[in-house]
């Protein structure tokens, strides 16, 4: 800074400073206005644009030098106030005043006012524009919300969903919410929940109610859609015997899971279900399913190209080495847990049960090696821990054979042996892994009622319990509760108690098991009766009901009382073990069938090692001994019936799929249990309610650790003998079990009383017992079934099969292709019944006989004319069965072999024609018979005109009945219809009427082929035909008509449909013949009467002794009209 201080005009004054560039721009001149608030405190002299200088002057400004700046001290200490002003130069716009900035800062403030301008202009116009573009959105959403307001849109939720993944705007949702109600759009984005419900929904309501659900709003997958997802559970159908390949292949689709499973035991259950006697074709295989397990003897089961294989299998069925399967054999695994427990089958196989044991033991052999061979089997889940069964005789050789060949000791299977060696009578024979037989406690209920229901009844105490005895006893319970709380007890509340208990006594469904738990539980009952009162006899007869009722009661809580702990049902259940082994001791099968008591001693038995069994394995988990036995394989046949809705029955085809759609729904109400109905009203102290108890109903301390067995047996024992004693039994079960081979299964030891060849009165009636031979004794020796090799027939099956050729389900028949299956049902119908006309009413679908003049309705038979068998064609006239007159009858049921149909026709009148001109030889393939519109009519075979000439006809000559057995009925392709024009080129034997317009035509070829099968019915007989030549009706002379049929090349007869090949029935056999009692001779009518006559006097004690004698020595059958 330079510059001098002076005073005198005309020369600069103050100070030069330094300032910014271009000072007229970048110096602040507002500072020095007057209203500035900032005025600095000097004056600008001079400003100097060319070397950006300034000349200030203090207010104070001396005038005179000083220093060496030439300046005066005043300016001097103006300096620093310029250095402020530069500051102010310099800093930002935003933080000046505007009287504090230079022209640039103004320049800079307004520029920048003005771009804060522009940009809320645009501010302001974005604003417009999205308020515009808010409301039209809005516009859209109203109406969105409107449309969803107003309509129903299919798949609605799936919409959003799409809308979400793909980032739809509201105009684009609109959109296509708009096509979705026009039906254009269909969202099928389906998730696996609603692949879950709309699989339920077909499953439990069918196709019908998918379809509905399909086409509505809630737009559910179609049937087609869900193919893939149903895809699962195709079990193998066995075809003959059972094969390692078939069972390995069943364990992995019903047993493989994505994640381990915790391990558990299983149970091995085996039982039949009933099924629709019918075969059936599979697509995927080509095979011909429903043979029993003989088809192992065909060559082949597949249909293949022709009709060589189905003809192969018919002709072996009507040969009866091979059966349609009338039950279906069903083997399932199940596992012992708290939620999985549902029974899953692994071998599905069509049986005509006619089988032994050693083929049941070899079936549960296979069984058992496949589970332990397969990698989803043993090692996956747990090995298996019992066998159960529903007590079939052929079975439970079976489960001795494989459930009692090694014992258990220390060495073998030490820490078994730590639980179960100190239990006295326990039995510890087991198989070689340590599984005991189980045979099903429901149905053991239901045969100790069956028992108890019969008039024959059991021993107690040297008391005959039985049906009467119970009725009189069950009345003098005053407060029992007779109720089961249902519909008919409120309408019938004052029903009389004696009834109700007829009731229960007196079942209308013996598999009832509701009903029988209810009679157990009022027989338990008894003991609390006051006895007081009684006489000495009641007195005894109440000591034996008392028993009998402590010893049920203790049988039947453990599994109806949801409340009692494990500790409790095992104490109870060894309680009912040995107050039955000492009845047992005592009467032996006069108490119970040896077979009965068996089954309920090894019940208790595989109870007991259940919990010996899961102390070992989990001593926490919870033991459920309401799974016991094959109740939960019963429960999947109950299901699969259910499922079928008003088509319950199954052929094994059906009986597969339906077993698929149980597993499916099982895995679906697992991961969505809440859609399952349960029962919501199930009350456990009813006794209808004690058959729907499973391990949720459950409520008592059932964890293994919290069972002592050796406590819990003792505590039984002890229970039972004082029991015993209070009934006068002296005995102590420690004493009596040290004897060697004695233990609950062999109270006397020796041989096992359930291997007995006693018939089994808990199974068949006392009549059919009497009757019946029993079974063969076992011999527990013959373990030749342990010689099969799992793994070596495994490579050998996987060594002979063949690789799956391509098929096709329809096969070339004379150039017309037929699907399989219908061939397949055509050649096994066995009525014949291959031309019926589709109709969607079921019954009209099934092939009848019905009575008419309907070109169905033809039908040949045989009768006895002139000692000859003739084949007639009649017309069906009437229809009976036993006592009752009906409309029609089904044809496969018309002609079986115990036919209960009469059928009652009118023989035709058939003439010949031919095309052959009388040449002999081509007589036997252009022969045809014609209806003349007559029918013939026939003598009876007594008649007393037999050779006289015709008279006229009534109705018994017109007229014959025959069994149902001897029919053959004809089909519109063996008898068809044809006009009376198209005749001409025929030569006929006789006259037809001129006013007949149609007829009936038969070719003599089918005539023949009848007849001959019609001669086999009779020729060749079952045991079931041995008499079928005495049903032939007999008749005597032909009044009119020409009969039999025959024809003739002038006086030659070339064709006749008679013969004497059948011998068993004559005319004079309708005659007078001898009675085998008295000698006397009795005409037919009234042979009937006549030997009936000789019963009633022999069962009065009024006949002769001669006549006594001759009735003791009947063969129990009485006289036939058509045999001596």
């Amino acid at each position: 800074m330079t510059g001098t201080c002076t005073t005198d005009p005309g020369r600069p004054t103050g100070a030069l400073v330094h300032i910014l560039r271009r000072p007229y721009l970048t110096y602040p001149f507002p500072l020095h206005d007057l209203i500035s608030k900032r005025k600095p405190d000097y004056k600008l002299e001079a400003v100097d644009p060319y070397t950006s200088l300034i000349r200030i002057r203090s207010f104070n400004c001396l005038g005179t030098l000083s220093g060496t700046l030439k300046v005066c001290p005043n300016c001097v200490n103006t300096l620093p106030l310029i250095e402020d002003v530069r500051q102010l130069a310099t800093r930002s716009i935003y933080r000046l005043d505007r009287i504090l900035m230079s022209h640039w800062q103004l320049l800079d403030k307004l520029k920048s006012i003005e771009k804060i301008a522009k940009k809320e202009t645009l501010k302001r116009l974005n604003t417009s524009r999205d308020l515009s573009r808010l409301r039209e959105h809005k516009r859209t959403w109203d109406k969105l919300l409107h449309l969803l307001g107003t309509s129903d849109v299919p798949a609605l939720h799936r919409i959003f969903k799409n809308a979400k993944i793909r980032g739809w705007s509201a105009e684009k949702l609109l959109e296509m919410v708009e096509l979705a109600i026009a039906g254009k759009y269909h969202a099928r984005n389906y998730s696996e929940l609603e692949f879950d419900l709309a699989i339920a929904i077909y499953e439990l309501g069918g196709g019908a109610a998918l379809h509905a659900l399909h086409h509505s709003i809630f737009a559910f997958p179609s049937r087609s859609t869900l193919i893939e997802w149903r895809s699962e559970y195709q079990l193998c159908i066995t075809v003959g015997l059972p094969t390692m390949t078939d069972l390995l292949a069943n364990i992995e689709i019903m047993y493989k899971t994505e994640t381990r499973p915790e391990p558990a035991g299983m149970v091995l259950s085996m039982d039949e279900v009933a099924g629709d006697a019918r075969l059936a074709y599979l697509e995927k295989t080509d095979d011909i399913v429903g043979l029993c397990e003989h088809a192992s003897s065909l060559l082949s089961v597949k249909m293949g190209a022709n009709l060589t294989v189905v003809r192969a299998v018919r002709e072996a069925v009507r040969q009866g080495t091979v059966h349609v399967g009338q039950e279906i054999f069903v083997a399932a695994f199940a596992r012992n847990d708290e939620t999985d427990y549902g029974a899953k089958p692994v071998l599905i196989m069509p049986t005509c049960k006619r089988g032994d044991f050693k083929q049941a033991a070899l079936i549960m052999e296979m069984l058992k090696q496949a589970w332990k061979m397969s990698p989803y089997g043993e090692g996956w889940h747990g090995p298996i821990w019992s066998i159960a069964s529903d007590g079939d005789p052929k079975r439970r050789p079976a489960l001795y054979l494989h459930c009692m060949t090694h014992e258990i000791t220390t060495e073998r299977n030490p820490a078994l042996f730590n639980l179960l060696g100190n239990l006295p009578g326990l039995n510890l024979w087991t198989s070689e892994s340590g599984e005991t037989q189980d045979l099903d406690y429901k149905h053991n209920f239901k045969r100790i009622c069956k028992l108890l229901c019969s008039r024959e009844g059991i021993l107690v105490d040297n008391v005959i319990v039985n049906k009467s005895l119970l009725a009189s006893w069950l009345e003098r319970l005053t407060d029992a509760d007779w109720s089961d709380d249902n519909l008919f007890t409120l309408i019938n509340a004052n029903t009389p108690v004696i009834e109700r208990i007829q009731t229960l006594l007196s079942p209308k469904d013996a598999q009832d098991v509701p009903r029988a738990v209810k009679l157990l539980k009022v027989i338990g009952d008894l003991p609390h009766l006051d006895k007081s009162a009684y006489n000495p006899s009641e007195q005894i007869t109440y000591h034996a009901l008392s028993l009998l009722g402590k010893m049920l009661e203790h049988l039947l809580d453990p599994f109806v009382d949801p409340k009692m702990s494990l500790s409790q049902q095992v104490t109870g259940l060894v309680t009912f073990a040995h107050i039955a082994c000492a009845l047992f001791r005592r009467h032996e099968s006069a108490f119970m069938p040896h077979h009965l008591y068996s089954d309920l001693q090894c019940m208790v038995r595989t109870a007991v090692f259940r919990v010996a069994h899961s102390k070992l394995l989990n001593p926490q988990c919870k033991v459920f001994l309401c799974l016991l036995g094959d109740d939960v394989l019963e429960v999947l046949f109950g299901r699969t019936r259910m499922i079928g809705g008003h088509s319950p029955n199954y052929d094994v085809e059906e009986f597969r799929c339906r077993i698929g759609v149980a597993m499916r729904l099982d895995d679906i109400f697992q991961r969505h249990p809440e859609w399952e109905c349960r029962p919501r009203r199930l009350k456990l102290k009813r006794s209808r309610d004690s058959d729907h108890l499973s391990p949720r109903n459950w409520q008592g301390e059932l964890r293994a650790e919290s069972c002592d067995l050796f406590l819990c047996w003792s505590s039984g024992v002890q229970k039972a003998e004082k029991i015993l004693q209070e009934h006068g039994y002296d005995i102590s079960f420690r004493e009596l079990f040290r004897e060697p081979g004695v233990d609950l299964l062999r109270p006397r030891g020796g041989k096992y009383p359930g291997i007995s060849s006693e018939v089994d009165c808990s199974l068949v009636d006392i009549s059919e017992a009497q009757n019946h031979t029993g079974e063969a004794a076992v011999d527990l020796d013959d373990l030749s079934f342990l010689r099969f090799d799992g793994t070596a027939a495994y490579a050998l099956e996987q060594a002979q099969s063949q690789s799956t050729q391509q098929h096709s389900s329809w096969m070339d028949i004379n150039g017309t292709p037929a699907h399989k299956k219908s061939i397949l049902r055509i050649l096994m119908d066995a009525g014949g019944d291959v031309d019926y006309n589709a109709s969607h009413d079921r019954m009209l679908r099934q092939r009848y006989l019905s009575i008419g003049g309907d070109g169905k309705d033809w039908s040949k038979v045989h009768v006895f004319h002139d000692k000859r068998v003739c084949v007639a064609v009649f017309q069906c006239t009437l229809l009976k069965t036993a006592s009752q007159y009906i409309d029609r009858a089904p044809l496969g049921e018309l002609t079986l072999k115990n036919s209960v149909y009469d059928v009652t026709g009118q023989i035709l009148a058939l003439i010949s024609a031919t095309t052959s001109n009388g040449n002999p030889t081509g007589l036997q393939t252009d022969v045809s018979w014609l209806w003349n519109a007559d029918y013939i009519a026939l003598d009876t075979a007594n008649s007393s005109t037999l050779n006289l000439p015709a008279s006229t006809a009534r109705v018994r000559h017109l007229s014959f009945t025959v069994n149902g057995r001897l029919v053959y009925p004809l089909s519109l392709s063996e008898c068809r219809e044809v006009n009376i024009g198209q005749l001409s080129s025929l030569e006929i034997s006789g006259s037809i009427p001129a006013t007949l317009e149609t007829t009936w035509l038969i070719s003599d070829a089918v005539l023949s082929e009848i007849e001959s099968r019609l001669l086999d019915r009779v020729d060749s007989p079952s045991s079931l035909d041995e008499e079928l030549s005495y049903k032939i009706p007999v008749f005597g002379a032909v009044r009119e008509g020409r009969f039999p049929y025959q024809f003739t090349n002038g006086a030659e007869i070339c064709i006749n449909h008679s013969t004497t090949r059948i011998k068993a029935a004559t005319l004079s056999t309708a005659g007078p013949l001898s009675c085998p009692v008295c000698t006397q001779q009795i005409s037919g009518p009234q042979r009937q009467n006549h030997m009936g006559g000789h019963i009633l006097r022999a069962l009065n004690g009024v006949a002769p002794e001669a006549t006594r004698n001759h009735i003791s020595e009947l063969p129990g059958k009485v006289f036939r009209s058509s045999h001596p």
